[in-house]
């Protein structure tokens, strides 16, 4: 079967795409969607995806994609973001003709290189098609959770000299630098990513001291039949403040 491979714009179609990512990634809405693909990240260029349709005008297969900042010396690269293909158009090759699409795009738009974050199962597919592991970061390995203890239903609290404080917006600070090997992130980009995000609804725990903020937790309660876990998608330290975060 021959499929055509270009970058998702019709706006009118994510709910095909909802569905396409329902089949490997679960339920998303179509609110998501245009958050994801329709709305500026902070950054300099807007997200986007890039799908594959087949003969009959069905999407088949799909990856987002990030434009981003990496390090302190915020070099221009691309993150890539979830990717499934239907189970009816596996074993194609459709994930490397998307992602060949997305190397075009950078190489035609001055992105210096790409950047994703694998788990188990896709760390083998992305190491083939020519990944390499940056700063020894291998894989993320799930095994590795976690825990907070606290339950503590405070606002904010004190331990020794620094102040911690939950919210549900990303704290009023006007520039997060990303350390090195770290994502440069800005306000605005942290806004889009988790306070704008339709479908999710995520807790940020910053940490204060002498009235500056020297970093930051964002995460999201899961409930399940018998516990709830706290998943962190995201943190930062700032400067040598390092030992607060150990």
């Amino acid at each position: 079967m021959e499929y055509s491979i270009y970058t998702f714009k019709d706006i009118e179609r994510i709910p095909e795409l909802t569905s396409l990512f329902k089949t490997g990634l679960g339920d998303t809405s179509v609110d998501h969607w245009k958050w994801r693909l329709f709305t500026p990240n902070g950054c300099e260029d807007v997200p986007f995806a890039v799908v594959a349709e087949d003969e009959n005008g069905c999407l088949s297969g799909v990856s987002t994609a990030i434009p981003v900042y990496y390090g302190p010396e915020r070099k221009k690269c691309i993150l890539f973001g979830d990717w499934v293909v239907h189970p009816q158009h596996r074993g194609q090759g459709l994930i490397r003709k998307i992602f060949d699409k997305i190397c075009a795009y950078a190489d035609d738009n001055g992105y210096e290189f790409m950047i994703t974050f694998p788990n188990q199962n896709s760390y083998p597919i992305l190491k083939k098609y020519g990944f390499i592991d940056l700063n020894g970061l291998s894989c993320w390995n799930t095994r590795n959770k976690l825990f907070f203890q606290n339950n503590r239903k405070a606002s904010e609290h004190r331990f020794k000299d620094v102040v911690y404080r939950y919210s549900k917006q990303c704290p009023d600070i006007d520039t997060f630098v990303g350390n090195e090997g770290r994502i440069y992130k800005n306000k605005k980009f942290l806004e889009w990513k988790y306070d704008l995000n339709p479908d999710e609804k995520y807790t940020w725990l910053s940490l204060w001291k002498d009235g500056i903020c020297i970093g930051y937790f964002v995460y999201l309660l899961t409930k399940g039949r018998l516990r709830t876990a706290v998943n962190v998608y995201d943190w930062e330290f700032f400067g040598d403040n390092i030992e607060y975060f150990k």
